[in-house]
Order: structure tokens, then C-alpha cells, then sequence
């Protein structure tokens, strides 16, 4: 026999005249467990989403997003970063082999970027937007087992064909390190 609660929640379901459009073509499941209460888990059949296609990009959709497949031993003093492991470049923008994103389009781009460090290292890490500093971060590790991250965010507004990296600024010291325990990685994208 089922639960009070459970017989309100079916009958809610019974009754209800609204309309809510990812369950119209699929199966509601409700899993009651011996003691009659509802299961925490509640099953959609997703056949219909499994089977439509998948999505596209635009034509004008523009994104990238990179990481350093291996630490950089100290890099010295304005070093543009090469982020050589290409995790997406949607519009073709960014180019591995520099570490250098030339943009596709004219619109607002929005950039990301991390660093890592360990020990007693420091760096700061500029975003450079046509030739000039657009934001800066800077992480200094504190002790010989530290490992930190530190991240930054900027928007700007980009011709087509201007440039954007990532590069050390000065007075750094020691490796940035870089791999799948944490990435130092760049990732920019169009918003409009």
C-alpha cells in the first residue's frame, strides 16, 4: 500500500492540466521503495533527445579553449605562453603554435586564463589585447609543498584580425607547471 505522501504526489499527477514540454513525449517513472516512500531517483525515458541530432555551431560561432600539455621551466620575462593541447578552436581563431588568438570576427570577446604553480615560484600571467596589457594576474606559492592556481577573466571589444595571449609579465621565478592534476590554460569566446 502506498505512503499518504505517495498517493498525493500520483494523484497531483492525475489531475494536473499544465503542460510541461520535456515530459510530454516521454515516460514519467517513480520509483517506490517497500516502506512506500518515493525513491529520491526519478527516471526520464530520454529516448527522444537520444535520437535527435546533435547540435551544431553557427556559422559565425567563435571559441577556443587551451592548455599546456606540459610545465614551462622558467620562461623569463614576457613569454607568450603556447598552449599546444587544442581542447576546442570553434571559427578557428586560436593558433597552437604561438599561443596566439587572432579574432575571426569583430564583436565583444569574453577570455579566460589559469596558472599554476608549486614551492616557491611566482609569476604573474598578462592578458595582452592588440599589443596592450587588458588584465593581469599574479600567484606566489608560499612553501615548498604548495601547489596553487590562480585564474583570471576579461571582456574586450576586438576588430577582426586583432590578437590576443597570454604572457609573463617581469620579476618572475621558477616553472609553471601544467598537467591533468591542473592545467595552465587559455579559453576565449564571442559574445556579440
Amino acid at each position: 500500500m502506498p505512503h499518504v505522501a505517495d498517493e498525493n504526489v500520483n494523484i497531483m499527477m492525475k489531475e494536473s492540466n499544465t503542460s510541461i514540454p520535456w515530459l510530454e513525449n516521454s515516460s514519467y517513472i517513480v520509483n517506490i521503495h517497500s516502506s512506500g516512500n518515493l525513491d529520491k531517483r526519478q527516471q526520464i525515458n530520454r529516448q527522444d533527445r537520444l535520437l535527435s541530432p546533435l547540435p551544431t555551431t553557427g556559422p559565425n560561432a567563435v571559441a577556443f579553449y587551451a592548455v599546456m600539455s606540459r610545465p614551462l621551466t622558467n620562461p623569463g620575462d614576457q613569454h607568450t605562453f603556447i598552449f599546444d593541447e587544442v581542447k576546442i578552436n570553434a571559427g578557428n581563431g586560436y593558433r597552437p603554435h604561438s599561443g596566439v588568438f587572432i579574432a575571426p570576427n569583430t564583436g565583444i570577446y569574453a577570455f579566460t586564463w589559469s596558472m599554476r604553480l608549486y614551492g616557491t615560484e611566482h609569476h604573474s600571467a598578462q592578458l595582452m589585447v592588440k599589443g596592450h596589457v587588458h588584465g593581469a594576474v599574479f600567484l606566489t606559492v608560499g612553501g615548498s609543498s604548495n601547489n596553487d592556481n590562480v585564474s583570471g577573466t576579461g571582456v574586450a571589444f576586438m576588430n577582426e584580425g586583432d590578437d590576443a595571449f597570454i604572457r609573463t609579465a617581469t620579476g618572475n621565478l621558477g616553472k609553471i607547471e601544467s598537467d591533468s592534476s591542473g592545467y595552465t590554460a587559455f579559453g576565449g569566446w564571442l559574445i556579440k
